[in-house]
């Protein structure tokens, strides 16, 4: 997409790109007279944008193993804290695995 500085009529740049959501919004600025410029754009992406589940997202600290263990471990008897503190987890982050409100597409 060409933009057309108001001022000068020059080609604008962009000189900065930031996307959220389903909206981008770009910074152009004119090369001839230092006109700058802000538009907000809606992209449609074709579909859900979703991330990536379990051991996959970037953030993962644990694996799709450890949560069946921790789940099998639970059902042993083995208190929430002990596997809070086991697998370096706060208790309420163990108790969403348990209940499978977190790690659903776990078994």
């Amino acid at each position: 997409m060409g933009m057309s500085c108001p001022a000068c009529t020059t080609r604008m740049c962009v000189v900065h790109s930031q996307s959220f959501d389903n909206t981008t919004q770009r910074w152009y600025r004119c090369p001839e007279c230092g006109e700058g410029l802000r538009t907000c754009e809606t992209i449609h992406l074709g579909g859900a944008k979703r991330n990536p589940r379990g051991s996959a997202h970037p953030n993962a600290v644990l694996t799709e193993e450890n949560v069946r263990a921790l789940r099998d471990a639970h059902e042993r008897g083995v208190s929430l804290n002990q596997l809070a503190t086991e697998y370096g987890l706060n208790r309420s982050t163990v108790i969403d695995i348990i209940k499978r409100r977190s790690w659903t597409h776990v078994a």
